[in-house]
């Protein structure tokens, strides 16, 4: 078999198990922690993940796998921001109680987005991007361009 065959496949995470990994990666080089704790909640669709620092300091991120960005974004909210993203209203809402700190946005290229939870709820609800789906659940929405790079 040639080399190439092996180097040139793009290597991909599929599911948010494989994004919890690469999160807590990240986190072990970004951070000091004392202690990590994941849960997985809303029908282990999202992972919270913890962290206490050394100096007792906690943390809190929401991880969300995301196949794409939310392409019809500008098309929805009559604007041209182009893609978007979002999120349940009832879940951000009840994160936002808990005291998460951060949205964490994993794609399948291994690329990380961040949002904190208060920003996104000043953009999305200050801007009225929300919106009933066809299903009944209500989601709010952000441009992308709200988005940090985080990895």
């Amino acid at each position: 078999m040639d080399l190439r065959d092996y180097t040139s496949r793009k290597v991909e995470i599929n599911s948010l198990r494989e994004a919890v990994v690469l999160v807590k990666k990240h986190l072990h080089r970004i951070y000091y922690i004392d202690e990590l704790k994941e849960k997985y909640v809303n029908k282990k669709r999202h992972c919270l993940i913890t962290i206490m620092k050394p100096n007792q300091e906690i943390i809190k991120f929401i991880v969300l796998f995301k196949r794409a960005f939310f392409g019809t974004y500008s098309q929805q909210f009559n604007t041209a921001s182009g893609l978007g993203e979002s999120i349940n209203k009832s879940c951000l809402e009840a994160y936002k109680k808990m005291g998460v700190d951060t949205i964490l946005y994993v794609y399948p290229d291994k690329k990380i987005y961040s949002i904190t939870v208060d920003k996104f709820i000043n953009m999305g609800y200050g801007n009225n991007y929300i919106r009933k789906q066809k299903s009944g659940e209500v989601t709010v929405h952000i441009p992308i361009s709200m988005l940090k790079r985080w990895a």
